[in-house]
């Protein structure tokens, strides 16, 4: 913990309200095909998930190493992580044309949870990464049971 300080980092602010917008729109506007509108057969996992989630989000825009550079561009994980979002939003743009099939919905379950956790292997944020894998591991088991079973 000698590592970390208590540090706003407006750049994981700035990546989770850019993830966030496909769910604002899905949850005023219904797709066409839209089987994501189902009620959850998980609520012990959806709550873990949830407070994994919290957990990591805090943590990747509050809680940063105190030798964090500042973010570069062209750096290999900035740009990772701007790829997954685009083939997120991507995987939104097949959902809301009707294309619902695993591989569509698996990118919208996982590739947010990818983004965000590249984020934090640029900024060296272990403990935003421990929180994402938890989360992102509770997210897919939600998703399989929920969606492809």
């Amino acid at each position: 913990m000698k590592y970390y300080e208590f540090k706003f980092d407006f750049w994981a602010l700035l990546l989770f309200i850019t993830i966030m917008i496909p769910n604002f729109i899905w949850f005023f506007i219904p797709a066409p095909h839209d089987v994501l509108r189902v009620e959850s057969v998980t609520p012990a996992i959806d709550i873990l998930s949830s407070i994994f989630q919290v957990l990591m989000i805090a943590t990747m825009i509050f809680f940063n190493r105190k030798e964090s550079r500042n973010l570069q561009l062209f750096h290999p994980w900035t740009i990772i992580t701007i790829l997954l979002a685009i083939l997120y939003y991507m995987a939104w743009g097949f959902y809301y044309l009707g294309f619902v099939s695993i591989l569509v919905i698996m990118s919208i379950c996982l590739l947010p949870c990818f983004s965000l956790m590249a984020h934090s292997i640029n900024r060296k944020n272990i403990p935003a990464l421990l929180f994402g894998i938890i989360f992102s591991s509770l997210h897919l088991v939600f998703g399989v049971i929920n969606f492809l079973s």
